[in-house]
């Protein structure tokens, strides 16, 4: 609890951590968490240096990861086989692979935090073979469906919660993706153009890497 702020975020910038504890070393006991968006809503309300920085496009201040002719944002689609899927978070190391239609367009994200979900399955080895698609809602509907309908709007109005994607625009201001970071309360936003075209990810380990040298 004696540590400031900044030296909080440092360990969670170094680690590549999404919490913290708060501990008393004295007596032994965990006092709290400190999370990401604690860290940036605190920022938000008390950064007093240019409040003129937070209407900013967040494009142009170099936060995030977008597509350019040096940079490809991994995707993949609910036909990805979930072994591809792991191999791109493995070889890419990166915590999410973001699942896009026929159009390009972003439905759900694939994230590490969601390999857990195969051990609910029988057989490991076999989940790994079957697209993701198949996974999520079982290879009777989803390739019953995908012969009789090749829409991807039932599947996107069925996406589990936990693989939930939400999006803001590259145009969106500093403060904006604030907004919507503490309103959708989750680790990430994908960028998208106003097609609705995957274009880039933005993550709270972005945000305070930024303010963090």
């Amino acid at each position: 609890p004696d540590s400031s702020l900044y030296e909080a975020c440092l360990v969670l910038k170094q680690n590549s951590a999404h919490w913290l504890p708060i501990v008393d070393i004295d007596e032994q006991i965990c006092l709290g968490v400190l999370t990401h968006l604690a860290v940036l809503q605190h920022l938000v309300t008390n950064f007093v240096e240019d409040r003129r920085l937070f209407e900013q496009p967040i494009s142009s201040l170099g936060i995030g990861t977008y597509a350019s002719a040096d940079c490809e944002i991994v995707s993949a689609t609910l036909d990805t086989p979930v072994y591809k899927i792991l191999d791109m978070l493995s070889v890419n190391c990166i915590s999410c692979v973001p699942i896009v239609n026929a159009e390009g367009k972003p439905i759900a994200v694939y994230a590490r935090t969601n390999v857990i979900d195969l051990v609910s399955h029988n057989s490991v080895e076999n989940s790994l073979d079957v697209s993701l698609g198949s996974l999520i809602f079982g290879p009777d509907r989803f390739e019953g469906e995908r012969e009789s309908d090749s829409d991807d709007q039932p599947y996107e109005d069925n996406i589990p919660d936990r693989m939930r994607m939400h999006t803001c625009k590259m145009t969106d201001s500093l403060q904006e993706v604030f907004v919507k970071f503490a309103e959708v309360r989750v680790h990430r936003l994908l960028y998208v153009d106003d097609r609705g075209s995957l274009q880039g990810i933005v993550s709270l380990s972005d945000l305070l890497s930024y303010f963090v040298a």
